[in-house]
């Protein structure tokens, strides 16, 4: 019984830590929910390199259209943006591969990048996706693959995460009741 105490009392106390961690790493959010708007996006990026062996890269911030924002834990976050049509066009990533750091800009091909167009409103939280980066740079191959993940999964995750991390913003609040009018043009 002692042994099972000490085992949650370990992985409440590592879900704390991450959690403060991600508050710490968070960028800040500006704007408020009456009068702008606000997008979140999750970006997994992974670097598949020689004899297979694949290894994660950070995900450092993105682009929407030409407003640059930050990451913090896979997810980047667009706050203060004025409500209207925005494009996803750009992520940024890092490598680290213990002798040195690469850094990694990553331009969405542009025949998907319609899947990343959104309608922004006031006030609306509007979770744009989940997406998945492959950088291949085998000896045989090279290439990028790039593809949007299941969307609700996604968005059932992100919005506590948002929560927990900006629990003091006001956007907290507006986002227990994300966009369900988050339009794709």
């Amino acid at each position: 019984m002692r042994a099972n105490l000490v085992a949650v009392t370990s992985v409440l106390a590592v879900l704390c830590a991450c959690t403060t961690v991600d508050r710490l790493n968070a960028p800040p959010l500006a704007g408020a929910p009456a009068t702008s708007a606000l997008a979140l996006v999750h970006v997994e990026a992974s670097l598949r390199g020689m004899r297979d062996s694949v290894s994660l890269q950070v995900v450092t911030g993105a682009t929407l259209e030409r407003i640059d924002a930050k990451a913090a834990a896979g997810y980047v976050v667009f706050s203060d943006l004025p409500p209207g049509p925005y494009r996803l066009t750009t992520l940024y990533t890092t490598w680290n591969n213990l002798t040195y750091v690469v850094e990694h800009l990553y331009t969405l091909p542009q025949d998907s990048t319609r899947v990343y167009d959104v309608e922004l409103r006031a006030g609306e939280p509007c979770f744009i996706g989940a997406i998945s980066i492959e950088d291949v740079q085998t000896s045989g191959q090279r290439g990028l693959n790039v593809q949007l993940r299941d969307r609700a999964k996604a968005e059932a995750l992100a919005w506590p995460w948002f929560a927990r991390v900006y629990a003091s913003s006001p956007w907290a609040a507006a986002s227990r009741t994300p966009s369900a009018t988050c339009s794709r043009r």
